[in-house]
């Protein structure tokens, strides 16, 4: 059996890890979203 803090540990470094991709991901989404609005703002 693993100590408590080793868990606690390793499920804090788990989400760490989530959350730095998803924010990679969201960055990429929201430049994206940039580009596709200052195309459309050129058209108008």
């Amino acid at each position: 059996m693993t100590s408590k803090t080793y868990q606690v540990k390793m499920i804090r470094k788990k989400k760490r890890k989530a959350n730095m991709t998803n924010r990679k991901v969201d960055q990429k989404r929201m430049l994206k979203n940039e580009q596709v609005l200052a195309k459309l703002a050129e058209q108008d």
